[in-house]
């Protein structure tokens, strides 16, 4: 029939040279799959769909390449989540609003670690961290004030617990990290390595802690100043001619904001302005930084780089980290800038030298510059600002603009490989549209846009008028549309922490030591992520539990889930240039991006329908609905309605196929209705007022009441109510009538009395009253274990778990009861419960002699006594030199970690041949033995810290290596859901082993099997198909461990199900069903049944081995189909296929009529008319006439208009045509013949 119809418009075409053709829709699209390798690297295969409903062509794995494929997720370490109590301060200058609950240095990298499945869940691939180095003043929770560039601060790390495994369990996660960093300033305490004036030692949460180094050149009573006179001595010093005589400062004393001494001068009085022009600062700025490079840091944001000269950044601070980063392997590495301008115009007050378009470019003309001469630079950085004040002078790109309908190749010549938070989008996301609307006209002005990373408010500052010292308080609806902008208009979408669930919304952002943080826009998040959650994927979870579950399932949180999904499944809205021409619509706009293997193709309009017009034909495929639009005349639109609502039309292109719908509908981006469901959630109060009566009133960001509800008495002195009801954001005041409790914010669970919220009820939960421990003194030999027993009453408390603590770890340490005795003297072991109730014993340990064995021949033992305030782990790192060339004995620093004896003594062994005449340092988190150089190696030495002891005599008994053997039941492959035993066995060592079993899938995810025990074997029951790798770890009684790996796929029975024709059929028509069964057992057999809409059930084939059967709709209506296939070990499946039954369409029929007579006189205007029906709907009229010459000429080409005017241009016999095609493109002619006179 399609041949046909061609070849009719063809014969028509080539008689009038004109004919415009019609193409029908392309049904068949290709789904692209992906699957991680061992090596993680991504294994792509392309499998053969129709209108597919998920995301295809996700594959977000860790081979994003480019950073706008990334979204960033913002965090402030130290207020994000608290893994660690132990390394909690308070600052000093915030004691007035001490909290021993909520101190400043709070969170942690071991917390956010902790919560790395929250930021994944949430969709995002990037996590943004506040400056990470060592940090010195008042108020330093934030890391903006940094004493030393090159050291990691070590009130963010734990014992057991460092910056560089965060980092290694963000990459585990696929997410990459992006670390904060300052080039500008230091805080007021000078510099550690540039401008050394002050040490910290003691306790760090006191100023007494700062301790002036020998020849500070502070003055000689500095410690008995005052602190305000404390602190004019030290900028006295850090800003003169006399004090830093190397210029390691700029000395400039005055400050305009909108002038050049906007980069020179102090912006505050704890951020000290570098010299960033002198060489002997650059250079240093650079080494420190390229040592977080080298740890995986995979991207830097700068911060106030506004204050920095763009020539500077162009000569010295942007190449050598790029530089860095290649050399460890990151070709994606990417820098972006804090240009903090606070202007709603693009240009900062008409400055193009402190404006943020300016540093996304190289310089226009050479300038002198010096690695020698700080002088040269400081010259050339204030002629590089005179030349740039004028406007009209400054460069223009189309890098981030289509060319009609195609992507082009950006030109980054001038590029200056540093991109920028968007601040003039930022100061205008009052709303959406004044944010869209600033972009549209400044773009031009940068480099390329499509790399500015944009947000709506920061831990700094909200858009202009939101008011931007409050945390984003806008309605929640502005915030979804807000989103729904960032997430598919051009550029990187970042979020602060929170504001997924408006987190202190209309709170101050920032004031300081001026109010206990938990009143500010900066409180602590971890209460509203307790719980669990385990990702499959970004943005896709499952088992959320707690406080996480409830802030995963808000509508914002819902909103930003499926926009991270939908940007990862479209190319186009990650890295595409952008159009508006030729679209009818209010914010609507197309985006491209191509390369050799993606064309991506995507139509955008949020809140509202837009028409697009003049672009290419084909299929194009709704993310948010599923929609299909087959568009033929160059022509869409999308229907669109609801504040923040979106649809994201995608073309169906030869290398990129649309990803059909992407997510679930939710509150604000949904089909037709918005999806809400009303929840329950319950409040309490502590009626300490003894009110005879207690109402719950519930108000709206509005201030108008939502409900009035009554609570009732649960207990003594405890009432509680439930509201029920979709509204968000809303506060409560309790009240008898007469007397009310202040306004707080309403949260579910959460307990109350008259000065506002207290915290989370717990009334219900049984406490721990007691603890009691077996033994109340215990006496150990060094080396020697023993168990104590706790027993915790009630019986039936709800939280009975205890944390077991050490008063001296040298002495003992403790593990879920066992005590190990390590060396001579007393201890306290404490056995705690989580609301504080504990118990505890004395250890007195008495030191007895080692036997220490022989190694085997060829081997050289050393021995190290571990100095008190050492950590628990001590490294050996030994080297010989020859030729003037060292030799690392035991790898890079700080070499291998040595196994623990008794008695605070650890051990080496070592290859004799190489060792003994080599050197070797013992070192234990960051602090070694010697200083430099080393302590000559001597065979069964024991060395201090201050050098060689003794040599210690062996006995006969010699020392063997632990050694294991691992298998499992299986070979290489498992299947899921069946049992795999696991068995290992350990030889050598000490002996009296115990084994872990531990599991990890091919996303870096692990699970704990079974924990450590004498059992050697376990049982392992695979959930979930992929490559995983097993482990067992293994210790003998002397410490020593072993961990061995083996690798393991796991698959399941699959089966792909499809129907043809699909989705739809007519009664009467063949549909041809197909299974295809993999990853089983083999030999498959296949039955077919079919269930329709009343619950009857027919069998259309029975098992065998034929996978395919043939079957004939009898009646309309709603069907299933379904297969279920065996394997050859009885495992089984069902699979099943929606199908919708209609009645024969009846056969495209067309009227045609004309509002003349047959005759009609030359040069009328006749009006012409068709009118189809049958067919499939969707119809298209083509208007055609045949002269009297015989000749044939268009009317008017394929509309969906029925009608259109004719004007006869020569007299005579005259025929005239429509033709007329349907949704399915059956195509009809009709004729009318005219006599024109």
């Amino acid at each position: 029939m399609k041949k046909r119809i061609f070849a009719l418009i063809l014969c028509a075409s080539l008689m009038t040279g004109e004919m415009t053709f019609w193409q029908a829709p392309v049904v068949k699209a290709e789904t692209v799959s992906g699957s991680e390798s061992k090596d993680g690297k991504v294994a792509v295969k392309k499998v053969a769909t129709q209108n597919p409903t998920s995301p295809a062509g996700v594959i977000y794995a860790n081979s994003r390449d480019d950073f706008r494929d990334e979204s960033i997720y913002f965090v402030m370490t130290t207020r994000f989540y608290d893994g660690d109590s132990e390394n909690n301060v308070q600052c000093w200058d915030g004691t007035q609003y001490d909290d021993p609950d909520d101190p400043e240095w709070r969170g942690d990298f071991k917390g956010l670690a902790e919560k790395l499945d929250y930021i994944k869940a949430l969709g995002f691939t990037a996590i943004w961290i506040t400056p990470v180095v060592e940090n010195c003043s008042g108020y330093d929770y934030h890391g903006y004030h940094a004493l030393n560039f090159s050291k990691v601060d070590p009130r963010y790390e734990s014992s057991d617990f460092t910056y560089q495994d965060f980092i290694n369990a963000a990459h585990a996660k696929g997410l990459k990290v992006i670390q904060d960093v300052v080039f500008n300033h230091t805080g007021n305490f000078g510099e550690t390595n540039l401008f050394p004036m002050i040490e910290k030692q003691g306790d760090l949460s006191s100023s007494d802690c700062m301790k002036t180094l020998p020849n500070s050149g502070l003055p000689t009573d500095y410690n008995q100043l005052l602190p305000a006179r404390q602190y004019n001595a030290r900028i006295e010093k850090m800003k003169s001619e006399t004090g830093d005589p190397e210029h390691i400062y700029h000395h400039e004393k005055s400050l305009g904001w909108e002038e050049y001494s906007c980069q020179t001068a102090q912006i505050a009085g704890d951020c000290v302005d570098l010299n960033t022009e002198n060489p002997k600062v650059y250079k240093y700025l650079q080494d420190a930084y390229n040592s977080y490079i080298d740890m995986g840091v995979d991207a830097f944001r700068v911060d106030t780089a506004k204050h920095i000269s763009r020539l500077t950044f162009n000569n010295a601070l942007i190449q050598p980290f790029y530089d860095e980063a290649e050399k460890n392997g990151n070709d994606s590495f990417y820098m972006f800038g804090e240009v903090c301008t606070r202007d709603r115009d693009v240009w900062n007050k008409g400055v193009p030298p402190l404006s943020a378009p300016f540093y996304t470019w190289k310089e226009s003309k050479d300038y002198a510059w010096s690695d020698t001469d700080r002088t040269v630079n400081e010259q050339s950085t204030l002629d590089n600002f005179n030349d740039n004040k004028d406007i009209e002078a400054q460069p223009t790109s189309d890098n981030a603009f289509l060319n009609g309908n195609d992507y082009h190749t950006p030109d980054y010549s001038k590029n200056s490989k540093f991109g920028v938070i968007d601040f003039p989008m930022h100061w205008n996301f009052e709303n959406a549209g004044s944010a869209y609307g600033i972009a549209l006209s400044g773009d031009k002005w940068y480099n390329d846009a499509t790399w500015n990373v944009t947000y709506v408010d920061s831990h700094d500052y909200a858009p202009d008028q939101a008011p931007s010292d409050q945390r984003f308080a806008g309605s929640q609806d502005t915030w979804a549309e807000n989103l729904s902008l960032m997430f598919t208009f051009r550029g990187i979408p970042c979020i602060y922490y929170g504001s997924e669930v408006e987190f202190q919304k209309g709170k101050m952002i920032d004031v300081g030591p001026n109010d206990a943080l938990s009143n500010t826009g900066r409180a602590y998040f971890g209460d509203n992520i307790e719980g669990e959650v385990t990702t499959t994927d970004f943005g896709e979870y499952f088992g959320a539990t707690g406080t996480m579950k409830k802030s995963l399932n808000y509508p914002l949180s819902k909103h930003i889930q499926r926009l991270n999904r939908i940007r990862q499944a479209v190319p186009a809205l990650r890295k595409g240039q952008y159009s508006t021409s030729n679209i009818d619509g209010n914010m609507a706009f197309k985006r491209r991006y191509t390369d050799d293997k993606t064309d991506s193709f995507a139509l955008v309009t949020i809140s509202n329908s837009a028409t697009f017009n003049n672009i290419p034909n084909g299929t194009y495929v709704d993310c948010i609905t599923g929609d299909t639009k087959n568009v033929t005349n160059g022509s869409l639109t999308a229907e669109c309605s609801g504040k923040g609502n979106l649809r994201v039309y995608v073309l169906n292109t030869a290398k990129t196929q649309a990803p059909g719908k992407v997510g679930t509908d939710g509150k604000y981006l949904y089909n037709a209705t918005s999806v809400e469901d009303a929840q329950e959630q319950s409040v309490y109060f502590n009626n300490t007022q003894n009110w005879n009566n207690v109402t719950a009133n519930l108000y709206d960001d509005n201030g108008a009441l939502v409900q009035s509800i009554p609570m009732s008495k649960v207990k003594d002195g405890v009432y509680a109510c439930t509201y029920t009801g979709n509204k968000i954001g809303l506060k409560v005041i309790f009240t008898n009538g007469s007397d009310s409790s202040v306004k707080a914010e309403f949260k579910d669970g959460g307990c109350y009395d008259t000065s506002g919220y207290k915290g989370q009820y717990e009334g219900d939960i049984i406490q721990v009253q007691s603890v009691t421990l077996d033994q109340k003194e215990i006496n150990m030999n060094t080396g020697e274990k023993k168990t104590v027993k706790a027993t915790v009453a009630p019986e039936n408390a709800k939280y009975k778990g205890l944390s077991w603590s050490s008063s001296n770890k040298d002495v003992a340490t403790v593990e879920k009861g066992i005590i190990t005795a390590e060396g001579a003297g007393t201890a306290v072991i404490k056995a705690q419960a989580r609301n504080g109730v504990e118990a505890s014993v004395k250890v007195t340990v008495k030191e007895v002699p080692y036997d220490y064995e022989k190694v085997a021949d060829g081997k050289l033992a050393i021995y190290f006594k571990k100095p008190s305030g050492w950590g628990s782990s001590v490294n050996c790192y030994a080297y010989n030199t020859t030729n003037g060339t060292n030799n690392k004995l035991t790898g890079e620093w700080p070499g291998t970690a040595m196994e623990k004896l008794p008695n605070g003594v650890y051990r080496c062994v070592l290859d004799e041949a190489t060792a003994k005449s080599g050197k070797v340092l013992f070192n234990s988190n960051g602090t070694q033995a010697p200083a430099s150089g080393g302590f000559d190696i001597k065979s069964y030495a024991l060395y201090d810290q201050n050098g060689y002891c003794e040599t210690i005599v062996p006995s006969d008994k010699i020392v063997t290596k632990l050694d294991v053997k691992f298998n499992t039941d299986v070979i290489e492959t498992a299947k899921v859901g069946k049992k795999v035993k696991l068995t290992a066995q350990a030889s050598g060592g000490s002996g009296d082993y115990t084994y872990k079993f531990i599991l990890t899938d091919n996303k870096g995810n692990w699970y704990k099997i079974k924990d450590y025990s004498k059992d050697n074997t376990s049982t392992w029951t695979p959930g979930a198909v992929g490559d995983k790798t097993l482990y067992v770890d293994v210790k003998d009684s002397k410490g020593a461990y072993v961990r061995v790996g083996l690798s393991m796929k796991v698959t399941t029975l699959n089966v792909n199900f499809t129907a043809s024709p699909e989705k739809t059929a007519k009664v009467g028509s063949n549909v041809k069903l197909t299974a295809q069964a993999s990853g089983g057992s083999g030999d498959y057999t296949y039955k077919f049944i079919l269930t329709d809409n009343k619950g009857n059930w027919y069998k259309i084939k029975d098992y065998s081995k034929d996978n395919t059967a043939t079957w004939i709709p009898g009646a309309v209506g709603n069907k299933t189909l379904y297969v279920d296939v065996k394997d050859s070990e009885g495992t089984y499946k069902r699979m099943e296929l929606p199908i919708e039954i209609t009645k024969q369409t009846e056969k495209l029929r067309v009227k045609f009529t004309s509002k003349s007579d047959d005759t009609v006189k030359l040069g009328d205007k006749v009006k012409l008319t068709a009118q189809a029906t049958g067919g499939t709907g969707n119809y298209f009229y083509q208007f055609v006439v045949c002269n009297p010459d015989n000749n044939w000429y268009r009317i008017r080409g394929y509309e969906k208009d029925n009608s259109c005017f004719w004007t006869p241009k020569m007299v005579g016999k005259t025929m005239l045509y429509v033709d007329t095609v349907d949704g399915n493109g059956n195509y009809w002619r009709n004729l009318l013949s005219v006599n024109v006179q």
